[in-house]
């Protein structure tokens, strides 16, 4: 599942909408805990506030390999 909010409709309370629907529905389900991969590059800068601010927790690292 991606989940984005288009620029032009940031800071109106939509991410916090979509959020509060699938964290529902996992409860819902039956699920004890949401994950999500964010970039680390500075354009994530304002994603990663809203996930912190709404509760997330810096729990892992992630590492890519590149091919190129």
């Amino acid at each position: 599942l991606a989940l984005v909010v288009a620029k032009e409709h940031r800071h109106k309370g939509v991410a916090t909408a979509l959020e509060n629907a699938v964290k529902e529905s996992a409860q819902r389900d039956g699920s004890k805990a949401l994950a999500l991969n964010s970039g680390i590059n500075e354009q994530r800068r304002g994603a990663h506030a809203f996930y912190e601010q709404y509760g997330f927790e810096k729990g892992t690292f992630g590492f890519a390999y590149s091919l190129d």
